[in-house]
């Protein structure tokens, strides 16, 4: 027996998966799928813009370095704040094509400035485990030019014509009802458990298992497309004024690729996959409230397209300031070394204080 529901159903089958509470047999559920897929296909260039371009994310406590991980832990009980606001120039560079035609294309700046604010927060549980939060936002300039508008209204061909209007830049091959790119918004948030497996006056060793959500603004370059998770592998070695930090570690993430909306083929022109992740770090401590440290951080795409599987590296001199126990302040600069990345910024500056409400006995460095 048949109702109106049911011709409803047959006549608006995909008005029907979309409402929630409601199930369709497999072969229509199959069919749907098909359709969807094909019509997907017809049309593949697409804007994709689920990035977070930020390369030099803040540690996750006060006895880390600026980006490079310590297998230090606070004490049990201690807690305290970390705060970093950043800049980069040039952060993304992909190659693009030039709107309004897309007839050529160049390496784009696309996004000329980058600034950052990494709010952070560390708790130890015990005497060798920590846990961290960090609520990061964002905020981006871009090339005006590429990056193209969502709306370019054309004259009419005809005077009993209406007015066309279509799309250029990244808004190209997206649907009519996109919003404009964002200027500012939140990054995807990290939490963080960090384990300290072995410590001795001259050796640590620890891990830091990290996790990222997918929080931020996924349509403005502010955040990935789905969770992250972050391992860490750390490595450290001690003595009275040097401390020296390694990290291994890797992101593993789903992919996301940024398409020419110029071109109906879909040609990719930038590309992120899961990748394997290193840091190096040192700092010496030369005076009762000074230190210097020297860092580099890098990433090593798995599985992407040759063209967007360039290493990334970048490198960070840092100057320490300690005028009060439970306060450590820092400035660093320095670029990327990689220029035929499209993730190589051309300079970089980080500015931050810790603060801790019972650091541990030589900490805060």
């Amino acid at each position: 027996m048949s109702g109106p529901m049911d011709l409803h159903r047959q006549a608006n089958p995909r008005q029907q998966l979309v409402r929630s509470g409601q199930r369709l047999p497999t072969s229509r559920v199959f069919c749907l799928a098909a359709t969807l897929f094909l019509s997907l296909a017809g049309n593949p260039a697409r804007a994709d813009r689920s990035f977070d371009l930020m390369l030099t994310p803040q540690s996750t406590d006060a006895y880390s370095m600026i980006t490079v991980e310590r297998a230090q832990t606070p004490q049990q009980y201690e807690f305290g704040i970390q705060t970093t606001f950043g800049w980069a120039r040039n952060p993304f560079s992909p190659t693009l094509s030039i709107p309004p035609s897309g007839a050529d294309q160049t390496r784009a700046n696309l996004i000329g400035n980058q600034f950052t604010l990494d709010l952070g927060f560390f708790f130890g549980l015990t005497k060798w485990l920590s846990i961290a939060a960090v609520m990061p936002v964002g905020a981006n300039t871009y090339d005006e030019e590429v990056l193209g508008l969502s709306t370019v209204v054309s004259p009419p061909i005809a005077p009993n014509r209406l007015a066309s209007t279509q799309t250029s830049g990244l808004y190209r091959g997206e649907p009519r009802q996109s919003i404009d790119i964002a200027r500012s918004g939140l990054r995807d948030p990290r939490l963080a458990v960090k384990v300290r497996f072995f410590t001795s006056k001259h050796v640590e060793l620890g891990t830091l298992l990290d996790l990222t959500l997918p929080f931020g603004d996924r349509a403005s370059f502010l955040g990935e497309r789905t969770a992250t998770f972050r391992p860490k592998l750390l490595f450290g070695i001690m003595a009275s004024r040097l401390n020296i930090a390694l990290n291994f570690g890797a992101i593993v993430r789903g992919s996301a690729v940024l398409y020419d909306g110029y071109n109906s083929m879909g040609i990719a022109r930038y590309q992120t996959m899961p990748e394997l992740t290193w840091g190096a770090g040192a700092t010496v401590f030369l005076h009762r409230l000074i230190s210097l440290g020297l860092e580099g951080i890098g990433h090593i795409p798995i599985g992407a397209e040759p063209q967007f599987a360039t290493p990334l590296a970048t490198l960070l001199g840092t100057v320490y300031f300690r005028a009060l126990d439970k306060w450590r302040l820092y400035i660093a600069g320095g670029g990327g070394l990689v220029s035929s990345s499209e993730r190589n910024a051309q300079g970089r500056l980080l500015v931050g204080f810790s603060y801790s409400l019972s650091p541990r006995e030589g900490g805060l460095r």
